[in-house]
């Protein structure tokens, strides 16, 4: 009993509507995280807290209390979040599961051998051939190698990958182009998948931290880094009207016995054991010529892991959209017969055309007493 409804809730979760609504909740409280501020991570009773409450409360008035009981502010860290995320990775992974053997079937295991049904069926995205090439009588096995010859080569013209079976009265070639095309769309769900891991790593591991140094100050970063920094530093250089044009904080990266010298300016991160530290703001303090600078510690680390799957994403999709699957049957039999049929996915551009050139050349090259050049149309 209980293995059917796990396998009833494994193909519902696989179906698109159910994957759609799932998408549409995940990018909804993401949307909600983006336009609400989220709290960092501080200790309760801090003064820090204290000052990023009343910022809140300045911004939404009475609705912040709310919104903090709501879990708005911690939206990230909480299961609006994660039920959708997790959800989402495992209707992809049910997804996969039950496809991936009809979309292997159909890249590598189909047969070059078409029964006549298929071999005049039309549909939207095919085009159907049948032409006689030279009529004979009775069985002529090496006349039959011949055109399979000529044919195999016709289509491997058109870089086709062909593959051949043969029967006593009849031998059938399948020409393939661009077959893996046809795993694009595994390839996407597994970039999916990989790009909601990225998303889980960043939500569990992954932190961030603000801290404001005075001149000649340390912080320690935390986190089990290890990591301490100073600010030994600040320079501004100005345009001619005085506003500020670039400016640079000059830090040093403790870690452990190891002392660095760092310049951080405006997209000029520091990298040290994975963390990231960004020039936030500045401002002047009362001594001397002299500025406090604040500084931001990120560890993202499903961030290369995201952008990874995201550009798995990108060449699943442009290769399937600029290379898609073409392939072509064809049937000798000892009469005399050669019959044509072709295929390509989202009927692929000038594939008529293409087609339609290869019965040429087919009747070219085996039927020369033909007076007419031009392909037949469509049975």
């Amino acid at each position: 009993m209980r293995s059917d409804i796990f396998r009833r809730a494994w193909r519902w979760l696989a179906r698109p509507g159910v994957m759609a609504v799932l998408i549409a909740a995940l990018l909804a409280v993401m949307l909600t995280g983006a336009f609400l501020p989220q709290l960092p991570e501080v200790a309760p009773g801090t003064a820090q807290l204290a000052e990023w409450q009343a910022l809140a409360h300045a911004r939404y008035g009475s609705l912040a209390p709310f919104l903090e009981a709501a879990g708005g502010y911690r939206i990230y860290r909480t299961p609006l979040l994660w039920v959708p995320l997790a959800l989402l990775a495992v209707a992809t992974l049910s997804c996969m599961v039950q496809r991936w053997k009809g979309y292997w079937r159909a890249a590598f295991g189909q047969p070059a051998r078409l029964s006549p049904k298929g071999l005049r069926e039309t549909t939207p995205d095919a085009a159907s051939h049948s032409f006689i090439v030279e009529p004979s009588s009775g069985h002529a096995p090496a006349r039959l190698d011949a055109r399979s010859g000529m044919a195999r080569r016709a289509l491997e013209r058109r870089d086709y990958r062909v593959r051949a079976e043969s029967a006593s009265d009849a031998i059938w070639l399948l020409g393939d182009r661009n077959r893996l095309s046809r795993m694009c769309t595994l390839a996407e769900h597994l970039a999916v998948l990989i790009v909601l891991a990225g998303v889980g790593l960043s939500l569990v591991l992954g932190w961030r931290e603000t801290f404001t140094i005075e001149t000649g100050g340390t912080a320690e970063i935390g986190h089990g880094t290890g990591i301490a920094l100073g600010n030994h530093g600040f320079a501004i250089e100005r345009y001619a009207d005085g506003s500020p044009a670039n400016y640079a904080a000059q830090v040093t990266v403790e870690s452990g016995e190891e002392t660095e010298r760092r310049e951080i300016g405006v997209n000029q991160p520091a990298v040290k054991r994975g963390t990231r530290i960004y020039l936030q703001g500045y401002r002047p303090v009362p001594v001397g010529d002299q500025y406090a600078v604040t500084l931001l510690a990120v560890h993202d680390p499903g961030y290369g892991v995201a952008v990874g799957g995201g550009i798995l994403f990108l060449v699943s999709v442009v290769v399937a959209l600029y290379f898609p699957r073409s392939s072509v049957h064809i049937r000798i039999s000892g009469d005399g017969t050669l019959r044509l049929a072709g295929w390509a996915d989202r009927r692929a551009y000038t594939f008529d055309r293409e087609f339609a050139g290869l019965v040429a050349d087919l009747r070219g090259e085996t039927d020369p007493q033909s007076q007419d050049p031009a392909p037949p149309g469509p049975e």
